[in-house]
């Protein structure tokens, strides 16, 4: 391959701690001939060390479920303004991460798509556009073309008066509606009124799934 060619290929630091997927990506990689795979790493910290010596324009980590990487991939790459994109590529995104990562302005890539789909989504990456798996993008709401995306569920969210965001925090926590009654100053019955509508327009059935739901969506710890 001539200077010129290696010279347009996608340089990619890949963080990913399944190994096994990674060496298997990068040799996909090796014979697309727009992408290259320079470093991979088994560990954030391995992989920050790869971008202080790589000139990468792209970046894919494995959040493996940790809020906290998305925010600390954001302020890795602050420090290369313009140059090197961030991505999440991993198998699967719960509602809150996936908000988290929307929050950070950090595209991210579902491992279960196929090739073909994770290959075009890192070029629109690297063309400058914030890229979100077609499977992904069916949970979110897109206002307008230079406004970042909502989760469906963020949006029902939107809804709730204080007050009924109030009664599903503590309903979800597990208190009694007596409790909550108190804590919150009103009757009962305007408590059971309503967890009756929150739990009817989130088409939750029972406490266990609105714990789960409230939970997912960072509004109690688990």
């Amino acid at each position: 391959m001539g200077a010129s060619a290696a010279a347009d290929r996608i340089r990619i630091v890949m963080i990913d701690a399944q190994r096994a997927f990674a060496q298997a990506f990068a040799r996909c990689a090796a014979m697309t001939p727009d992408l290259e795979i320079v470093v991979t790493a088994t560990s954030l910290e391995e992989g920050e060390r790869a971008l202080a010596v790589q000139q990468p324009h792209v970046v894919l980590v494995d959040l493996q479920g940790a809020v906290e990487d998305v925010i600390r991939l954001r302020e890795s790459l602050a420090v290369r303004p313009g140059e090197t994109r961030g991505a999440v590529l991993t198998t699967s995104l719960t509602d809150r991460l996936l908000d988290h990562a929307i929050d950070a302005g950090v595209s991210c890539v579902l491992k279960t798509e196929p090739l073909d789909v994770i290959l075009e989504g890192i070029r629109r990456i690297h063309a400058g556009q914030t890229y979100y798996s077609p499977s992904l993008e069916s949970r979110l709401i897109f206002d307008g073309p230079h406004d970042r995306p909502k989760l469906h569920s963020r949006r029902r969210l939107e809804k709730f008066t204080p007050k009924q965001l109030a009664v599903l925090k503590a309903v979800a926590r597990g208190e009694k509606v007596k409790e909550v009654a108190k804590n919150l100053r009103m009757s009962p019955k305007s408590v059971e009124a309503h967890k009756y509508r929150i739990m009817t327009r989130l088409d939750i059935h029972d406490r266990v799934e609105l714990c789960l739901y409230a939970v997912r969506e960072g509004l109690i710890q688990p």
